[in-house]
């Protein structure tokens, strides 16, 4: 087997750590800045230059998805690369499992609490900042 590089949304990282024990693999991985959940035309941007500037690997897994259509349209033009066909990271968790996201239900791993609790999108932040009424009507 070829060397293999995975870039992975940081909010996998816990089960992808997990997996990868079980599995034994060998190959860099690597996590994307959090940001780049907020900014779905740079993610795109960074993966694609994630893609084009890698010389090393033989494949590219990448372990993220969707996520405001980020991974949509990249090329792979150093080496083959896979692309989960997913709304989003969370359901690259979900795929396979048998489990069929709800409508509307969000899943949270770890890593998304914590970047979550960080964000400028945390409840008790915004309830604290803004009231109650006012955070609830920002989030939603």
């Amino acid at each position: 087997m070829g060397k293999r590089a995975i870039y992975s949304c940081i909010t996998l990282q816990k089960e992808l750590e997990n997996t990868i024990k079980k599995i034994g693999f060998d190959g860099k991985v690597t996590y994307l800045n959090v940001a780049l959940h907020s900014n779905p035309q740079k993610m795109h941007e960074t993966l694609q230059r994630i893609i084009d500037e890698n010389t090393e690997a033989e494949e590219i897994v990448i372990c993220g998805s969707g996520c405001g259509k980020a991974t949509c349209d990249l090329k792979a033009t150093t080496c083959p690369i896979a692309v989960p066909r997913t709304m989003d990271c969370i359901d690259v968790l979900l795929t396979g499992s048998g489990i069929k996201r709800p409508d509307g239900a969000i899943f949270i791993t770890k890593s998304w609490m914590n970047f979550m609790k960080n964000s400028t999108i945390d409840y008790a932040k915004l309830v604290q900042e803004r009231g109650q009424a006012e955070a609830e009507t920002f989030l939603k």
